[in-house]
């Protein structure tokens, strides 16, 4: 096992403990609630960088100059 590996899955095990000992035998519930959040939340940021990205795209090839951006 990596040393990453280690960190990871201690921290993951230390997390699920924390939320055993706030939560009860609701902690299941509450990881998978939170979970569903973050994936909802990283879709939107991931949705916004690729704005991002197209724009960028579209400034490099002189096709979008409404932007007012700069990139180098």
């Amino acid at each position: 096992m990596t040393r990453t590996a280690y960190v990871v899955s201690h921290s993951i095990s230390w997390a699920a403990s924390r939320l055993i000992d706030s939560h009860g035998e609701n902690a299941a519930a509450v990881a998978r609630e939170r979970a569903t959040a973050m994936a909802e939340e990283g879709q939107m940021e991931l949705h916004a960088m690729w704005e991002l990205v197209q724009s960028a795209a579209d400034g490099l090839l002189g096709q979008d100059d409404s932007a007012g951006l700069v990139w180098h």
